[in-house]
């Protein structure tokens, strides 16, 4: 999720709904969508607010990845002897790109948001050998992920997705307001 420029946010997805493009959604209509098609939807909110600068960066890298292609070859390839994850592999390739893929797979995407915006190592990020579950629990069966991608100090553990009801926005608008005075 990201903030569009007129303060909106947004929710930049590879391969939504089965298409094979990148695209820019409305979280909560996205959300809404996925429950109603039976599929379960987890958060995995930020303990630490980004900065206005991570913010900006994480904006650029979201808007310019906006109509690529959704990488299902190389996705694909993640279960052949080609991939770019193993216990050496890792090491060497899938490595970050900063934004100048054509395509994306999905937690690829997620790691090279992560890296544009600041909040991963891009020397040690490796997006294209993390996948979804790397980014869902706190150890991997990747060696060199369990090394080098850490979660735990910048976000909250995954959590279910629930509807926003109009009692939990307006507490959530006044804890925000409060938070915000404190500052």
């Amino acid at each position: 999720m990201f903030a569009r420029p007129n303060g909106q946010v947004a929710l930049l997805q590879a391969g939504p709904f089965n298409s094979l493009r990148i695209e820019v959604l409305d979280p909560i209509a996205t959300m809404r969508t996925t429950i109603q098609e039976g599929d379960r939807v987890w958060i995995r909110r930020r303990r630490i607010p980004l900065t206005p600068e991570q913010s900006a960066e994480l904006t650029a890298f979201a808007r310019a990845q906006e109509g690529k292609r959704f990488a299902l070859w190389r996705m694909l390839a993640q279960v052949t002897p080609f991939r770019s994850r193993g216990p050496l592999r890792s090491w060497f390739i899938g490595k970050v790109h900063g934004g100048e893929r054509t395509s994306y797979f999905c937690s690829e995407l997620v790691m090279e948001s992560c890296v544009a915006a600041g909040l991963v190592d891009k020397d040690t990020a490796r997006p294209c050998a993390t996948y979804p579950r790397d980014l869902f629990f706190v150890k991997s069966f990747n060696w060199y992920l369990n090394c080098h991608l850490s979660l735990e100090p910048g976000w909250y553990p995954p959590a279910p997705w629930c509807e926003p009801t109009p009692a939990t926005s307006t507490a959530r608008t006044e804890d925000s307001s409060r938070h915000n005075l404190a500052r």
